[in-house]
Order: structure tokens, then C-alpha cells, then sequence
């Protein structure tokens, strides 16, 4: 999966989606989705944008995600 994730530059496509005005739960979504559509490949994707709002998208059956923020007393899951 490493290698269409670079091909396509996952990562700057989805800075480039959030510079655009998405927020970074669009931002994840749209991009892992251009993966699928474009490499057939599957992947996930966590984004936190300078605000430190969160995102994440996946296309895979499953990946872990957490995350611990200010304000949480425990961390985050899903």
C-alpha cells in the first residue's frame, strides 16, 4: 500500500484539500477515496489540521485510531 500512497502524494493532497477550506474529516475522506478510485489501492488516513481538529477516513475493514487531546480525560477511540 506504500507505494500508491506515494505515487499519489496522499499526504499533500490532503494539506491541499484543508488549505482549500475542507475540513480535515472531508480532507481524509476525499483523499483515501482518490486513492481507491485512481490506484485501486486501500489505505487509511488520520489528519490534524493547526486548529487541531481531527480527522480520519479509512477503505480498508479496519484500523485503529486514537488520539489524546486537552480536555480529554481519557483518549479517544474508534
Amino acid at each position: 500500500v506504500g507505494e500508491p500512497i506515494m505515487r499519489l502524494t496522499l499526504a499533500r493532497l490532503a494539506v491541499g484539500l484543508l488549505e482549500g477550506g475542507c475540513d480535515p474529516a472531508e480532507a481524509c475522506t476525499r483523499s483515501v477515496a482518490l486513492l481507491e478510485d485512481r490506484l485501486a489501492a486501500r489505505c487509511g488516513l488520520i489528519l490534524v489540521d493547526r486548529m487541531g481538529r481531527i480527522g480520519s477516513a479509512l477503505t480498508t475493514e479496519s484500523m485503529p485510531i486514537a488520539y489524546m487531546h486537552t480536555g480529554l480525560d481519557v483518549p479517544t477511540t474508534s
